[in-house]
């Protein structure tokens, strides 16, 4: 008998136990949501906005948690942060797929972060060349990644800078249509840091502004100062674009960030998404078996004036950097 009353104690403590951590997941979920949606006031807060999908299954986890202790309250909060949720993986601007029927001028951009320490510099050329893209934006490029610049100019064989074997550019963009002009700028902030590549390309007898850009990781409040300046100026010139605008590059910020989504709308952009089912830049699977199945973020993207529409957009095969190249088909309207 007494072992009975034992058990019965046993379980009801579990239970007990149970609820503690239900109740206190649903709250720090609810909070963490809404820690997300003040990201423009404060650094920190910012960082909480990138992991929308995270988020989602972990309510989702926590709905049926719920329902399975019988507690319905916290049942439908937990149902309400997953909406929460799925509203801010929508909110931002898209490339909407109801317009890749449009006819224009098809158009290939790449964007390849290829990591300044990665060895596999061959493998990074052979991926651009399979894909055969017309515009490459590649970061994080030093002196030793040149040989691979010179490899791939033979079929694109227009590169921004202009002067990029003499001066040292972070930043290379590669064209397969003529670039007309090109500049390195840094935009105005609290340093002078991370500059990014401008060029006026011609497709199609049609001149387009293209930025190849890599603004800095959030890493604390200066850095995150100095990318909310770069954000700042690409809206700027985006909204004073009077032709179709590119940006390319690694952002080092998700589309679910409040930071991003003023960027689009400030500068009349969207951006080029990689599809709904847990869309992914970085980290990529170079670090071990285990990031292969780490389900992470869209950090690297391409945004579009609405001069453009989508034809496809995918993620590339791991080339040894942390990130995975990504791939937009897009259509210049005509």
């Amino acid at each position: 008998m007494q072992g009975i009353f034992q058990m019965h104690a046993l379980r009801r403590r579990l239970r007990l136990l149970g609820l503690l951590v239900l109740y206190a997941s649903v709250a720090t979920l609810a909070l963490s949501t809404v820690l997300a949606e003040l990201g423009e006031r404060w650094w920190i807060a910012d960082l909480f906005a990138h992991f929308r999908y995270h988020y989602a299954l972990g309510a989702l986890l926590l709905a049926g948690a719920a329902l399975a202790l019988g507690r319905r309250v916290a049942g439908l909060a937990a149902a309400c942060l997953v909406a929460a949720q799925i509203w801010a993986i929508a909110a931002p601007p898209r490339t909407p797929a109801i317009e890749r029927a449009e006819t224009g001028t098809p158009l290939r951009v790449m964007s390849a972060n290829v990591l300044v320490v990665n060895a596999r510099h061959d493998d990074v050329a052979a991926a651009v060349e399979r894909a055969a893209p017309d515009i490459v934006s590649l970061q994080e490029i030093s002196p030793a990644w040149h040989p691979v610049v010179e490899r791939l100019a033979k079929t694109l064989p227009y590169v921004a800078p202009a002067d990029w074997r003499t001066r040292r550019s972070d930043t290379i963009l590669l064209s397969r249509h003529p670039i007309r002009a090109s500049r390195t700028v840094i935009p105005p902030g609290p340093l002078d840091w991370f500059a990014h590549v401008e060029a006026t390309v011609e497709i199609g007898g049609r001149q387009v502004r293209v930025l190849a850009v890599h603004p800095p990781l959030p890493y604390g409040p200066l850095l995150t100062d100095i990318r909310q300046a770069h954000l700042n100026y690409y809206a700027r010139t985006a909204a004073g674009a009077d032709l179709p605008l590119l940006i390319a590059g690694d952002f080092n910020i998700t589309p679910y960030s409040p930071r991003f989504r003023a960027l689009l709308r400030d500068g009349g952009l969207r951006y080029v998404h990689l599809g709904w089912a847990w869309p992914r830049s970085w980290p990529s699977g170079h670090y071990g078996p285990l990031t292969r199945h780490l389900r992470g973020f869209q950090i690297d993207h391409v945004l579009t004036s609405r001069h453009f529409a989508v034809a496809g957009a995918r993620a590339a095969e791991d080339v040894g950097s942390d990130h995975y190249p990504i791939i937009a088909d897009l259509v210049l309207r005509r």
